[in-house]
């Protein structure tokens, strides 16, 4: 059986032989390890009043049956004589709904159930009904067969067995159930008033005619069991005597819900507390990653900040530095040999182009604006054109005309450009009159550039001359995570091969994520 069950249903369905036997009276039941008495097994058509708490569980319940004929039955039924009929009905204190259920019974049951002047209304008070609509006066199509009175729901595996109909005084609900492999009922449900109803008693009294043939299914049921081991047993009688012969017996085991087991309440207590420990190092960890993060920035702005006041000192200072050794040169000059003045004064503008130039390039290397490595490519050609600007070497770009959409911190754009600027300055001094080829490729994540001349080359075991140069280039290609890689050979010239990964998204921006 599944876990949880408050209510056992059994259909008894008997086999031929019992079936004919005359005198065949009744059938009684009992559910051993629950209910020690015995009960009679039900047949017919019914009415059911049930009262339900706030799980929609039965916690009472009082069910008439009919079966045969009454007093008074004519047909058409509008024409029938209707008896009254009063039965009492317990609220439990838990009970939260009372539910009216007008059934046809099981499959082999047949014929007419009406009922009509519907009232429920306390013991102590049997006055006054507190049921709705108690004589189904008001609701839709009442007229019709197929009309639906305020309150009541139609249902079952034929709902068109649950009619309306009316007689001269009264309109009644009807089950006209003329098939045995089909059934309908009709269902009312109302909320209890918790301050009037609860722990008392109340009246239900109606007005009923039927012509029911119920034959050899019987059902009997079982409210509010719990879990266990239980034998179902059933008999029957014939004459009020017990017939002779084996009794109909069932086991069967009723599994505990999952919070009646042993190890429920602690496993969820241990989940909880396990749940409780994740969200607390998750918020913990949230903490952490923000404090990294903060760092992160604190760092990443105290780098640039050292870089921007190294490259002032190192570049523009020295350069403001050799304006004002010129300057002071030309003005020596402009006294003792005026004819040298224009010279200086030549070697002033050329010494301020580049000094605005360097001005460009720091504001440049920091400008969040330039972070992608279009722009990248864009300076870097700019950068060779200031270099050969005012010599006689021949500078060749091969450059896609669109480039991959990656975006590049200012570390990393500053490093690829210095290390660029400084192997064509490497050109200029001593490749000698050639022409250079400068490319850049991506591809598999890494950034490819070449710088390639067919100067005068040199040996590479001998670099004296520009080893300072050559160890700039691959130090700042190893900061990048890169190499640089120089092929050459005296009167064939010098080929300079940098790559570095590019960033992903995540480490252009912030690595703690």
């Amino acid at each position: 059986m599944p876990p949880g069950i408050h209510r056992i249903d059994f259909d008894l369905q008997f086999n031929s032989q019992l079936q004919s036997l005359s005198g065949l009276s009744d059938i009684r039941c009992q559910m051993e390890g629950f209910d020690e008495s015995w009960r009679n097994a039900d047949a017919g058509m019914s009415l059911t009043f049930q009262v339900l708490d706030a799980q929609d569980r039965i916690v009472s319940q009082n069910r008439h049956l009919v079966n045969g004929s009454s007093d008074g039955w004519k047909t058409p039924i509008s024409e029938s004589t209707f008896g009254q009929r009063a039965e009492p009905l317990f609220i439990p204190l838990t009970g939260r709904k009372l539910r009216i259920t007008l059934d046809s019974g099981p499959p082999d049951t047949t014929g007419n159930f009406a009922i009509s002047q519907l009232n429920l209304s306390l013991a102590s008070d049997s006055a006054n009904s507190f049921w709705p609509n108690s004589n189904f006066a008001d609701g839709e199509n009442l007229d019709s067969p197929a009309g639906v009175p305020r309150g009541w729901t139609r249902s079952g595996g034929d709902p068109a067995i649950a009619q309306v109909d009316r007689s001269s005084t009264s309109r009644f609900l009807v089950l006209v159930d003329g098939e045995q492999s089909k059934s309908g009922c009709w269902t009312s449900e109302i909320d209890l008033d918790p301050e009037i109803h609860l722990g008392k008693t109340i009246s239900c009294t109606w007005k009923e005619s039927y012509n029911v043939f119920a034959k050899g299914v019987h059902q009997s049921s079982f409210l509010n069991v719990s879990s266990g081991d239980y034998v179902f047993r059933a008999v029957g009688l014939i004459n009020g005597e017990l017939i002779d012969g084996p009794d109909l017996v069932q086991a069967f085991r009723v599994r505990p819900a999952l919070s009646e087991r042993a190890w429920f309440w602690p496993a969820l207590t241990s989940a909880t507390v396990a749940l409780f420990a994740l969200a607390l190092f998750r918020h913990a960890r949230r903490l952490n990653r923000r404090r990294l993060r903060q760092m992160w920035f604190e760092n990443a702005i105290e780098q640039d900040r050292i870089r921007i006041a190294r490259d002032m000192h190192d570049d523009l200072g020295n350069r403001i530095c050799f304006l004002r050794m010129t300057a002071a040169r030309a003005k020596e000059e402009a006294e003792r040999d005026p004819a040298k003045l224009k010279q200086h004064l030549g070697k002033l503008g050329a010494s301020a182009r580049e000094l605005v130039n360097a001005m460009n390039e720091l504001v440049w290397a920091v400008d969040p604006k330039y972070d992608t490595l279009d722009h990248l490519a864009s300076h870097l050609t700019r950068v060779a054109e200031d270099v050969f600007g005012d010599s006689t070497i021949l500078c060749r770009f091969d450059i896609p005309s669109r480039v991959p959409d990656y975006v590049l911190g200012s570390d990393y754009r500053h490093h690829i450009s210095l290390a660029v600027k400084e192997a064509l300055y490497n050109v200029v001094k001593h490749a000698g009159p050639c022409e250079v080829h400068l490319s850049l490729d991506c591809s598999d994540g890494q950034l490819n550039i070449e710088v390639r001349d067919n100067g005068c080359g040199f040996d590479p075991e001998q670099t004296d001359p520009i080893c300072n140069g050559l160890k700039n280039l691959v130090g700042r290609m190893k900061d990048l995570g890169g190499s640089c890689k120089i092929i050459s050979s005296l009167g064939k010239g010098t080929q300079v091969c940098l790559s570095a990964p590019l960033p992903t998204q995540d480490e252009s921006s912030c690595p703690i994520l």
